[in-house]
């Protein structure tokens, strides 16, 4: 990776080597977020030393080896450039297990002093804080009894690792001849500098603020929004170059962190909604503290931004990153335990339905409630969609049928023909007495408007064989509870009944052959129902032989 914006951290890195050349040793401890530059300023500067005549060093500690002793003592002389009888002095005293580590120590300390009085040392460990103790304990041994020789020591480290041997680490800020470099994000500017290595000075221009935007000036997120930008269309809005290299970058970066940062992105990723810390320790089985902190890495690391993701492909990336179960699973802990804390019903309901998991007893007077809230809001989207997963899941018949005539009076609003898909099941509901002719008032209605009335019909002689005690004629009285409030009751539906049971209605009588229209004058129609259409098409047609639909 190519430094830019890191002039003032390569003098520094010079000026203690020209220290050490006049046999001061010193220490250089660079510090910084996951992928920003860190390896890449230590590989730069190796490289220059070793142009200067120094013999370098170096190590990488990985944290698939912390557990290994000397596992970095061993790669630092190890190293090509050790002149082989250096190396196999070395090698011995490693490997002699009937020697105690002090012992070891004191011998180390002889093999890199006589390497020392003949050319510049520069010892370098990039992500120290995986190291193991054994060779964290030896380097800080020989540091203090070599401050006056031609070394160099340059570790790299996270400042956030939680990693078991921190002690150590901050043994290495006490020396008194060390000196802490920190490498922040790149400015603006310095994003299209880093942009101009691959593209033209316009079109770096062009991308600059866009890019550092997703990026927040991290440099392995800018190469990977150059890649994805190189691999699009030629003309493409900045804001729309993060694609599959940004994501695969985002996640790598994610990885590299101790646990649980990647946890705690995956779950403000999944949930989709600024977390408190509280909320996602219990979630995930943390400490308040420790979510906390893996939010603050992830703030200070550019990928979030007050508790949310900065760029969407990021958050994208991270959740697919996650176990196909984890989506569900966190859904429905967060339901459970926002219910336990007494939260609102719309917030509980929606990780409900997002979880897919929908066993508690509590889910369905939730999503219930929360149907209600939406719909004072006009959302009525919103309390469809709760509704009908509290249909789904509930088993007591009546309240299922009670629920299945609120969601019918919500999708007739949407659209009058999806409110028939009801009628089987409230057909079925009023013969075992489940339903009232007030909820099955709009599957009637709907039959109503689609010109079944023969269906409709059937389900008022369903409703007042429910009722025995309805005393108005023709069932008036269960008609009443059918028909919503306000609405104009068909002044005819007795005569309806009675055409109903026929096979085929009677035929015009020779006087309404013989009568013409008037000009001026429509025909007489009976009332019908305001809240169908405001006129009623109940009438015979001649043509089609059957009850006409409403216009």
């Amino acid at each position: 990776m190519s430094l830019v914006e890191r002039n003032a951290e390569v003098a520094v890195l010079h000026g203690l080597f020209g220290d050490c050349l006049e046999a001061r040793s010193r220490l250089a401890i660079i510090s910084g977020d996951v992928a920003t530059g860190k390896s890449s300023l230590l590989d730069a500067f190796e490289r220059q030393a070793a142009e200067s005549g120094a013999v370098v060093l170096n190590a990488v500690a990985s944290s698939v080896e912390t557990a290994l002793p000397m596992g970095v003592l061993e790669q630092l002389f190890r190293s090509p450039e050790v002149p082989e009888a250096i190396a196999e002095r070395a090698m011995k005293l490693l490997n002699a297990r009937a020697l105690t580590y002090p012992m070891r120590f004191r011998g180390l300390w002889d093999v890199l002093r006589d390497l020392t009085e003949r050319r510049p040392v520069v010892i370098s460990v990039d992500d120290v804080h995986h190291a193991d103790e054994i060779s964290l304990q030896c380097l800080l041994y020989l540091l203090r009894r070599l401050r006056s020789a031609r070394l160099l020591t340059v570790l790299t480290v996270s400042p956030r690792s939680q990693a078991p041997n921190a002690p150590f680490q901050s043994e290495f800020l006490r020396e008194p001849h060390s000196r802490q470099i920190r490498l922040g994000p790149l400015s603006p500017d310095g994003v299209e500098a880093l942009i101009r290595l691959d593209l033209d000075a316009q079109t770096a221009r062009l991308l600059a603020p866009a890019f550092h935007e997703a990026s927040a000036g991290n440099p392995a997120l800018v190469h990977a929004l150059v890649d994805d930008y190189l691999a699009g269309p030629e003309f493409i809005a900045p804001e729309l170059v993060a694609g599959g290299a940004f994501g695969r970058a985002v996640v790598g970066l994610l990885q590299r962190h101790e646990f649980p940062v990647l946890e705690v992105a995956r779950a403000i990723g999944i949930l989709n909604e600024p977390v408190p810390p509280s909320l996602i320790g219990r979630l995930l089985d943390i400490d308040a503290e420790t979510a906390a902190r893996a939010v603050g890495t992830l703030t200070s690391a550019g990928i979030l931004d007050a508790g949310s993701f900065r760029h969407g492909a990021a958050q994208a990336a991270v959740v697919d990153s996650a176990p196909p179960d984890a989506p569900g699973v966190l859904h429905e802990r967060a339901a459970e335990q926002l219910h336990s804390d007494g939260a609102a019903a719309t917030d509980v309901a929606a990780h409900i339905v997002a979880s897919n998991r929908h066993g508690a007893p509590w889910a369905i007077p939730v999503l219930r409630e929360a149907a209600e809230q939406a719909l004072t809001s006009d959302d009525l989207g919103t309390g469809i969609r709760y509704l009908r997963v509290a249909h789904q899941i509930c088993r007591d018949r009546r309240e299922r049928s009670a629920i299945a005539a609120r969601l019918a009076d919500l999708e007739w609003r949407v659209d009058p023909s999806v409110a028939l898909r009801w009628v089987p099941e409230f057909s079925l509901a009023i013969q075992d007495g489940l339903l009232d002719g007030r909820d099955a008032g709009t599957p009637f209605m709907s039959l109503l408007w689609h010109g079944r009335v023969s269906e409709a019909v059937r389900m008022l002689d369903a409703l007042g064989r429910g009722r025995p005690s309805a005393a108005l004629p023709g069932d008036a009285g269960t008609a009443m509870d059918v028909i919503p409030r306000g609405s104009a009751w068909p002044t005819c539906i007795p005569s309806w009944r009675r055409t109903a049971r026929r096979r085929t209605p009677p035929p015009p009588s020779a006087r309404s052959r013989r009568r013409r229209p008037v000009p001026g004058r429509t025909r007489r129609r009976c009332s019908w129902p305001s809240c169908t259409a405001g006129t009623c098409a109940g009438r015979w047609s001649r043509r089609s032989g059957s009850w006409n639909a409403p216009a």
